[in-house]
């Protein structure tokens, strides 16, 4: 196990955003809506934390993922595309993107990467298009603390 910690190429630089909504639904959590460099409004949940309009801050990401079929991940973004589009709930999205790495999995997903966790180790994903439904998005400051060193 250290030894594929040691070997770990995939951590995640942080995303510059900036805050454009804070959306309490109590004092300790809520909804920020978000532009990214690119320019596109994203929306996660958030918890212990504080924020404010048109902030800047360096960002990672997590989610709640909905369970999908082997066949789906890969056969579902035949578009090759790397995007997210808004789900049917509040910051849920279908992301469409492409496996960067493994041990964990992070895809790139266009305007966010992601963990996606350990449920496969077969290197042959590398590079392929996929498609992932996030059931919720969340967000939080980088902290390098967070990181494996």
């Amino acid at each position: 196990m250290l030894s594929q910690q040691m070997e770990r190429t995939d951590i995640i630089e942080p995303q510059i955003v900036t805050v454009k909504n804070v959306n309490l639904t109590d004092p300790f959590e809520g909804v920020l809506t978000f532009t990214t460099q690119s320019g596109s409004l994203i929306s996660a949940f958030f918890w212990g934390e504080t924020f404010s309009n048109e902030e800047c801050f360096e960002a990672e990401f997590s989610a709640l993922n909905f369970p999908i079929e082997w066949e789906m991940i890969f056969s579902e973004n035949k578009e090759q595309k790397t995007c997210l589009e808004k789900g049917t709930e509040q910051c849920s999205y279908y992301a469409y993107g492409i496996i960067k790495s493994l041990n964990p999995i992070i895809a790139d997903f266009g305007d966010i990467k992601l963990e996606l966790g350990e449920w496969t180790h077969d290197n042959r994903v590398i590079d392929e298009f996929i498609y992932w439904k996030i059931e919720r998005l969340e967000i939080k400051r980088y902290l390098k603390t967070n990181r494996i060193a």
